[in-house]
């Protein structure tokens, strides 16, 4: 008899291969605990054979031959051992896996009965770890498919993978390692994961390896939310003119909002809505406003976006419709100074009861105090209020907002909040004391994709196989599948879209550096289904609007940043429209361990696992306190004759409200921006020409010292004050760059380290071996750009300065067009400004001309600084056209 000191149980594992004979593999493990299902025991066998089973003498199934197995091969063994085994009172169970075929196990279970042992498991086990010597119960949470319909532990899958990648010359690190734990417990399959990875790969045809999960649209409550126009309370004329346009049912998130108070005139209460993209949210503010408008045409709606091609579709949507009620629409966004781009009837805002706009040209109404232009508000919309998390324009906002409400009072005006993107939703409604109305079903269910790519031509080449199925398809509205692609560069949007076009898809780049009249030719090519895809950038995500099917990630960064799990969400959320489509489809095309740049940690497998999975950022600003003193002063100038007690609720109403207001008054007072005059605040005239001028005070005082104590020329302040950004180099520069310092990765940016390092002077003889033509280009760089002798040149700012002062100088002295510019930098020095740039940097030069001007006249002038700013209105008339006389 065999003596066990210890609990153990056995594992019978039939060998596949041998399916006519009955052999068996058996292990004997150690037994710690068992509770029902749930074991606790030791992986490592302390024995482990070969059984084969055959008939004795008297016909009965028995074992015939048993083999212990050694390091060094195998021993024969008495093969009446397996049944001492068996019967030991120590043996608590015989195990069998419950992928053993039953019909396979026919004599085992004769056997056994004649034995009289009937304490069996079938249990499901790790194959790959029986094979290695160990046991690895799984439960369902941990079983994964393999080839052959084995079923493995996910340690064993990750193992397998590995390997199988590494034969592929894929990198195994750490990261990437952790991203594949996490694919084998999301799809549980080792052949689906290993397929995505192979070389022409169909994402087409295997859509189903690539799908991370489906947003359904689901019924958030119990209840279906069902509401006729006919029921609700509006204007005959608006419901007649509502129903004609297929606004008979109202969506849920509507129907939320109206029984929340949405139509109560008599309350005005404040509502902050979130719902999905397409949910029907814009239609919200339209119940409220126009029901307003219709009772007394002297109540105004004013809806207040983050950007001009938002404005401009709002503007243009609201006119068509409600001029048949006779309502009249204005806008006010940036005026274009620049160009003749800008030819639509931005209305007249006196005689308009709807103003759309953008918040900073409203707020400049507010600021220069001449907010009495813009009439008797009684609903006012602030659409995408995610952006009071913005770093830079956050403080702005939440200004604005507070401004607004003490010229238009809540409860006497309502003001509605839209967001389809914000983290912790409540405690900003709280803060904006505000109601909310939250609703997360989608109206349209989206696939979310996640796509693995071995290499830039693999994604391409996924990328122009997704664009061109999606076009081919027709939803059951009629519309066609239209994509929206986002890179995270205005240079990228122009290469990935000439490749596209090589492939035959019919695609445009539309990015915020093209001009007004280039973006809404696109605009109307894609509403007209006339092009199959848009190439766009992260930051124009908000603004958007293009009713795509399918928006395809080309990366996941914006500009140098990772994306925001909020930026993430707001870019997808354009999958999918109501009424258009019966089925969103994003897609994230991921090359593994592939990492942004140096600076960066993250690959980009791991940086899409935190935006599929991660949850949406709360608002939360850094305190500043030189942005909150200018909030506060462009209030004070707004008002005039301000009383503490007004300061006291704007400040009250404020989110970022963390300062002793005595305090900031006393610091206003000190730097001569506002004065007290008998219990009353007034601000300066160099209060108010920095209010208007949209800078921080530390931003315009050193402007002050720069002209005042510096005695910088004007034009050199008015040119650092807002400098040229998105300056690229052609994809000629950077493939040849890329093969003459052999760099798999080279910035098409010019101001980037890697091509800044090949200016250096260190590298002049590394730069000998570069092509000639290369070679010609970087001497005239350094001739007319990097041509300081700053210790830390090339990265000091002048290159950035002398290309500032090139481009002024071709519109001022050579009176060249945007065109014109745009052509001379890419033929003398393979250098790209986009003419949208180019007229933005010749905007803000303007602005930032008329700011020094204004900020100068607020102070005491000498002789000297009023003669020079005699030159500015010329100059700036000059900058608009330069065909304009010297004289």
């Amino acid at each position: 008899m065999v003596s066990i000191n210890k609990d153990f149980f056995i594992v019978l594992d039939k060998n596949p291969l041998y399916t006519k004979n009955e052999i068996f593999t058996v292990y004997l493990f150690y037994l710690k605990k068992k509770t029902g299902r749930q074991l606790i025991y030791s992986s490592q066998p302390f024995f482990k054979g070969e059984l084969i089973f055959g008939l004795d003498f008297k016909n009965k199934i028995r074992p015939v031959k048993f083999e212990k197995h050694l390091k060094g091969g195998t021993k024969p063994v008495d093969p009446r051992l397996f049944k001492e085994f068996l019967k030991s009172n120590k043996n608590k169970f015989l195990a069998i896996s419950d992928q053993t075929d039953i019909k396979n196990l026919k004599s085992l279970m004769e056997m056994l009965k004649s034995f009289q042992f009937n304490r069996i498991e079938r249990l499901t086990l790790c194959n790959s770890c029986l094979n290695n010597n160990k046991f690895t119960l799984l439960d369902k949470s941990e079983i994964i498919n393999s080839f052959k319909n084995q079923l493995i532990c996910p340690n064993c899958a990750l193992s397998f993978i590995s390997n199988e990648l590494k034969m592929r010359d894929i990198n195994i690190n750490p990261k990437l390692k952790d991203f594949l734990k996490h694919l084998i417990l999301k799809f549980k399959d080792v052949k689906k994961i290993l397929t995505t990875f192979t070389p022409n790969f169909n994402p087409i045809k295997n859509s189903d390896l690539t799908l991370y999960d489906l947003l359904e649209k689901r019924k958030e409550e119990e209840r279906e939310y069902k509401l006729n126009i006919n029921e609700i309370d509006l204007p005959d004329e608006f419901k007649e003119l509502l129903k004609k346009e297929g606004y008979g049912e109202l969506l849920p998130i509507q129907i939320k909002s109206i029984e929340s108070g949405l139509l109560d005139v008599n309350k005005n209460i404040d509502l902050m809505i979130v719902s999905q993209t397409s949910s029907g949210k814009t239609l919200i503010a339209e119940l409220a406003g126009i029901k307003r408008i219709l009772m007394n045409k002297e109540n105004k709606m004013l809806y207040l976006v983050p950007i001009v091609a938002l404005a401009n579709l709002r503007y243009e949507e609201f006119k068509e419709r409600y001029n048949k009620l006779g309502i009249n629409v204005a806008i006010r966004v940036g005026k274009t100074l620049i160009g003749e781009d800008y030819l639509y009837d931005s209305g007249d805002i006196k005689n308009s009861q709807i103003i759309v706009g953008t918040y900073e040209a409203l707020d400049f109404f507010l600021r220069s105090g001449n907010f009495q232009e813009l009439g008797e508000f009684k609903t006012i919309i602030v659409d995408e209020i995610q952006n009071l998390g913005d770093s830079e324009r956050g403080f702005t906002i939440d200004g604005f907002i507070s401004r607004l409400k003490s010229l238009y009072p809540p409860r006497k005006c309502q003001y509605l909040y839209l967001s389809a993107t914000i983290g912790k939703p409540e405690d900003i409604a709280t803060e904006l004391n505000a109601k909310l109305i939250k609703y997360s079903e989608r109206p349209v269910p989206m696939q979310r994709h996640l796509l693995l790519c071995l290499n830039e031509h693999e994604k391409n080449r996924n990328m122009s196989k997704l664009i061109k199925h999606e076009f081919s398809k027709v939803s059951n509205y009629g519309f066609k599948g239209q994509t929206i692609v986002f890179t995270n560069s205005r240079k990228n949007c122009h290469t990935l879209s000439e490749y596209l076009r090589s492939q035959g898809i019919k695609i445009e780049a539309y990015h915020a550096g093209l001009t007004y009249k280039e973006k809404k030719e696109i605009e109307d090519l894609f509403i007209k289904q006339k092009i199959s895809a848009v190439v766009t950038t992260a930051a124009l995500a908000a603004g958007v609007d293009f009713p795509a099917s399918q928006v395809i990630f080309d990366s996941l960064s914006m500009g140098i940043k990772w994306l925001k799990v909020s930026e993430f969400e707001q870019m997808y959320g354009r999958a999918g429209r109501f009424k258009k489509h019966d089925l969103g489809k994003i897609y994230l095309l991921v090359i593994p361990n592939r990492i942004f740049n140096l600076k960066s940690k993250d690959t980009e497998e791991k940086v899409a696992l935190h935006l599929l999975n991660g949850k949406l950022e709360p608002i939360e600003v850094e305190p500043d306190q030189d942005r909150m003193l200018t909030e506060l002063l462009s209030f004070i100038s707004m008002k005039k004759h301000t009383q503490y007690e007004d300061i006291y609720d704007f400040q009250e109403n404020l989110i970022n409200s963390d300062y002793l207001l005595d305090d900031f008054l006393k610091v206003l007072i000190q730097k001569k921006l506002i004065k007290k005059e008998d219990s009353l605040y007034n601000s300066t005239k160099l209060g108010t020409a920095i209010s208007t001028s949209f800078l921080t005070i530390n931003e315009a005082l050193l402007i002050k010292e720069q002209i005042f104590i510096e005695k910088i020329p004007l034009e050199i302040v008015a040119l650092n004050l807002e400098p040229l950004k998105n300056v690229y180099v052609s994809n000629k520069i950077v493939s040849e760059v890329s093969k003459s310092i052999n760099a798999k990765y080279v910035s098409n940016q010019l101001f980037s380290g890697t091509i800044l390092s090949i200016m250096e002077s260190r590298n002049y003889n590394k730069r000998k071996s570069f092509p000639k033509f290369l070679i010609d280009l970087l001497t005239n760089w350094i001739k007319i750009l990097f041509n300081c002798e700053c210790k830390d040149s090339p990265y000091c700012n002048c290159g950035l300065n002398n290309l500032q002062n090139l481009v002024f100088s071709l519109r001022i002295d050579k009176k060249y067009s945007i065109d014109d510019i745009y052509y001379y930098l890419l033929k003398e020095f393979e250098i790209i400004i986009y003419r949208g740039d180019l007229i933005d940097f010749f905007e803000s030069l303007i602005h930032s001309f008329q700011t020094i001007k204004n900020i100068c006249e607020s102070l005491k002038l000498n002789e000297d600084i009023k003669e020079k700013l005699l030159f500015i209105p010329k100059m700036i008339e000059k900058i608009k056209d330069p065909k304009i006389s010297n004289n």
